[in-house]
């Protein structure tokens, strides 16, 4: 009895030092009512409606906020609306704190690789290393949320330092200069004929290789699409996601940041 007794304790013990890996969806100003899963006709989900089938399905997680940089603060802190720094996309400034606990620095802290890939989006204006402040060892994407509305941006940033995309090129206005050159920077619309590398793909690829590289090591990805959300610069056609279904491609799916 007395070994049986030892020997559960030594298994229960290894099980309760196993560290899951965590990795966070978050899906763009995409609505309960836009899976298939919920109800929707129009297309179908069936990977996400794959997730709630074999897992559990959460129908009160609802977002901090209606716009982007408050309910991302609420995200990251686990605060109410009405305690975090953020309380909207703007005026500026507004940021977290350097010394704020956030999701991924409480995870760091437990042994945790951390990563952040696709929109920061937090506050305005953001500095370039603000996601490694807040806890993040890896960060790859867009870090203001101007910049995440166009899906074929000129560049993304990792860990602060600007990496060009050469196959994306913004339509500038005739007379050649850049109509968006008043707002934060990356804003934009890409030309037509210049969009070969599509944002979400490149996110895809940079989370599988966090993957492999750490997959000795207990990771935490907060991957945080900038899908289905419109490029609100191209209203009301803003919807860049490539599709087989033009009906649901061409629509703009919002007009909040």
């Amino acid at each position: 009895m007395a070994s049986i007794v030892s020997t559960g304790c030594a298994e229960q013990k290894k099980v309760d030092e196993q560290k899951p890996n965590i990795i966070y969806f978050l899906v763009d100003d995409m609505g309960m009512g836009d899976l298939s899963l919920t109800g929707q006709k129009k297309y179908e989900t069936p990977n996400i409606d794959k997730l709630a089938a074999d897992g559990m399905l959460f129908t009160n997680h609802y977002c901090g906020t209606t716009v982007s940089g408050p309910s991302r603060a609420c995200l990251m802190t686990g605060k109410h609306t009405g305690h975090t720094s953020v309380r909207g996309n703007q005026p500026g400034p507004q940021l977290l704190g350097d010394n704020e606990a956030t999701l991924a620095s409480v995870l760091k802290g437990a042994g945790y690789k951390t990563a952040i890939i696709g929109k920061w989006g937090i506050g305005h204006p953001i500095p370039l290393d603000d996601p490694q402040r807040k806890g993040f060892d890896l960060s790859y994407g867009y870090l203001n949320m101007w910049h995440a509305h166009n899906c074929f941006p000129e560049f993304l940033y990792r860990n602060g330092v600007k990496e060009e995309l050469t196959g994306n090129k913004l339509a500038l206005a005739e007379d050649g200069t850049n109509p968006w050159a008043d707002m934060p920077e990356g804003t934009g619309v890409a030309r037509m004929d210049a969009r070969k590398q599509y944002a979400p793909d490149l996110f895809e690829k940079e989370a599988l290789k966090f993957i492999s590289d750490n997959k000795k090591n207990p990771f935490f990805i907060y991957y945080a699409l900038n899908l289905p959300h419109a490029n609100n610069e191209a209203a009301p056609n803003g919807c860049e996601v490539p599709s087989h279904n033009a009906d649901i491609a061409a629509k703009d799916y919002a007009s909040s940041g």
